[in-house]
């Protein structure tokens, strides 16, 4: 009797210990899914980071006109004296252009700047 029990005892610790390395096989297989998530979502981070600046700079370069940078963080009144000196720069190379009609605003504008009205 005493050997058929502890055949049983040795079989329930076997079936208990077989249990928790399953266990644990299942924690490490969660783990390493977590750190193989995180550590795609960290490269997708940077390289959104990546793209953010590059576009960033990209559309800095564009909104250079004739050496004037535009800076999207200004007042209004700094707006609109940036929209003056293009205006001036444009009808400085092209004083004789129709889009400057008489009584126009940029004529107005432009003949201020330039000295000519």
């Amino acid at each position: 009797m005493e050997v058929k029990y502890d055949v049983q005892q040795k079989e329930l610790v076997i079936t208990h210990q077989q249990a928790e390395i399953k266990q644990h096989r299942t924690r490490q297989f969660i783990y390493i899914g977590g750190l193989i998530a995180s550590g795609l979502l960290l490269s997708l981070l940077a390289h959104v980071v990546m793209l953010r600046t590059h576009r960033n700079r990209a559309l800095a370069e564009m909104k250079t006109i004739n050496g004037l940078q535009f800076k999207p963080k200004v007042t209004a009144f700094a707006r609109f004296a940036f929209y003056l000196k293009v205006a001036a720069v444009f009808f400085k190379k092209f004083p004789a252009d129709n889009h400057a009609q008489p009584g126009s605003l940029f004529a107005d504008i432009a003949g201020k700047r330039l000295g000519t009205v």
